[in-house]
């Protein structure tokens, strides 16, 4: 009787996880939020070599905002890249496929295509932000798997 039970509330519990599973975190969508003290990413751990980035920049004070979307060396972490200098070029462990800047608070797009990029080869991107009046990097997030 009890393996009876058990298998019919494993028949019914299993699909109902998967179908919760479906739900998670790889269905939103790519999005970037500059904040006072930095900047974070939310959104999938995989995106398409073509994704829209959703940046939303709130009231904070700041002059400019710049993201980059760049790939790390091997040997390299998100915490290596959350602590580089604002300046040009960056170090030479980081590969910059490209950024963007405003000036304002407000929602923005941009998109992207990593497959038609020359720098991107493969493995895993990363994002790091800055505000123009800081000497470091304000925030740094990744690795996001890019499918090809």
């Amino acid at each position: 009787m009890k393996q009876v039970l058990l298998t019919k509330i494993t028949l019914f519990t299993l699909p109902l996880l998967l179908l919760m599973a479906c739900g998670s975190k790889t269905s939103s969508e790519p999005t970037l939020t500059f904040h006072e003290n930095g900047c974070s990413y939310s959104g999938p751990a995989t995106v398409a070599s073509k994704f829209t980035l959703t940046w939303i920049i709130e009231d904070s004070g700041h002059s400019t905002f710049v993201y980059a979307l760049v790939t790390l060396d091997q040997g390299k972490s998100v915490q290596d890249l959350a602590t580089i200098p604002a300046e040009e070029p960056p170090p030479s462990w980081v590969t910059k496929l490209g950024f963007d800047l405003q000036t304002s608070p407000g929602t923005y797009t941009e998109s992207i295509d990593l497959s038609r990029n020359l720098l991107f080869h493969e493995g895993p991107i990363y994002i790091v932000c800055f505000f123009t009046d800081e000497d470091f990097a304000m925030g740094a997030d990744g690795p996001i798997d890019v499918k090809k």
